[in-house]
């Protein structure tokens, strides 16, 4: 007690020293939530971020959430319009089929493909040309009925959210840029809050074993204020705001920059196709490609067939044609990463969710989204209470 009497400028000194420790302590604990994005450590000792961590926890959670109260992949897949996409790879696959026929001719059989008259040559990739307005209408709309079968949920969340783990940094920070920077300033008045109070209990019961004590009570409890502040309290009674938070008030913004990143990062057309492709179904796919494509080959290769059998056995012909549509299918990919055309689907993938999204209660949303922050909440009470310890101890240090 000496030393404050002493030295009077302390009562300023220590509630503006606390308030600046716990606004990095805020910030710290929240840049602790997404970084380090991979463990850095040596053995059990070290830190990765408390999201990209959680990833193979949060990331399901929260995508089964948004499947149940915003929309299916089969709704994301009506949303993205198979019948337009079907005619945006028509139009950019058919100028190409000569070319991507010689390809695959070169690539499995050059010999042949040489032999093989410039007028036969031009016949298989007119009949491929002409059967494709048909035969791709006809696999967007199988993969359509079929798309249950073929999508791995799990396998597409663990590709976007879970390998990729920085993708649900930026998801998360993005979309709560705003909530996010209010824990990070929520530190300077709990902390100015602390100091205070500290220094009138140790004015009242100047003992050092007290000082840690009531940092760490208090900023504990103001941690805990910030997040109810943030998330609300559940309870009937109060008023809206109150029970759904500063989160709850902010949907609308939240819910617009969330959908924009899952549209544009997460689910586009092309991510989509690939991760089935990629996936542990991917072969049903192909299959499915395949019943539709093997014809259409079949049929081109109809006019050179003479000239085949003379060169090559019934089952290299066969490999042919496998080939071609195997290849059919890596080159269909292609046009699927079309900036213009994946942002026409995009913005409308957008307003679907969107609206799904704004349609949502407040206690809805805040419930699609609480469930993955419940650990980040005791996270940042549990950091309070050590910042109140450690700030306590300095301030015994230093005042005894």
């Amino acid at each position: 007690m000496r030393v404050l009497e002493d030295h009077e400028w302390l009562y300023v000194a220590i509630p503006i020293a606390m308030a600046i420790t716990g606004y990095l302590a805020h910030s710290l604990t929240v840049a602790a939530l997404f970084r380090p994005v991979r463990f850095v450590g040596v053995g059990p000792l070290g830190w990765q971020g408390l999201l990209p961590a959680m990833a193979a926890r949060i990331a399901p959670r929260l995508f089964d959430s948004l499947i149940d109260r915003v929309g299916t992949i089969r709704d994301v897949y009506q949303a993205m319009d198979p019948d337009r996409i079907a005619e945006h790879l028509v139009l950019s696959v058919r100028p190409r089929t000569a070319e991507f026929v010689e390809d695959v001719m070169l690539d499995a059989d050059p010999q042949l493909w040489d032999e093989l008259s410039p007028d036969v040559k031009a016949d298989v990739a007119e009949r491929i040309q002409k059967s494709l307005p048909t035969v791709i209408p006809a696999v967007t709309a199988d993969i359509d009925r079929k798309l249950d079968d073929l999508v791995d949920v799990d396998h597409l969340v663990r590709v976007r959210l879970v390998d990729d783990a920085a993708m649900l940094n930026r998801l998360f920070a993005t979309a709560g840029r705003r909530e996010f920077g209010f824990l990070r300033k929520a530190g300077l008045p709990i902390g100015l809050i602390a100091g205070i109070l500290t220094l009138a209990e140790f004015t009242v019961w100047p003992d050092w074993i007290e000082l840690p004590l009531v940092g760490a009570l208090t900023f504990a409890i103001g941690d805990a204020v910030a997040v109810t502040i943030l998330l609300g309290i559940p309870i009937a009674a109060f008023g809206s705001t109150v029970r759904y938070g500063l989160l709850g008030a902010d949907q609308e913004r939240v819910s617009r920059v969330g959908t924009r990143v899952v549209t544009r990062e997460i689910l586009t057309v092309r991510s989509l196709v690939t991760d089935i492709l990629n996936g542990p179904r991917g072969d049903l796919l192909r299959a499915l490609v395949s019943e539709h494509v093997a014809p259409m080959i079949d049929d081109a290769i109809e006019y050179a067939r003479p000239t085949f059998r003379e060169a090559r056995t019934d089952e290299q012909i066969a490999d042919l044609a496998s080939r071609l549509a195997d290849h059919t299918i890596d080159v269909a990919l292609e046009p699927l990463s079309d900036p213009a055309f994946s942002r026409e689907r995009q913005v409308v993938l957008e307003d679907v969710f969107l609206n799904r999204m704004l349609d949502l209660s407040a206690e809805e949303f805040v419930g699609l989204i609480r469930p993955a922050l419940h650990r980040a909440e005791w996270l940042l009470v549990l950091v309070g209470a050590a910042t109140g310890v450690l700030t306590g101890l300095v301030l015994a240090f230093w005042v005894f």
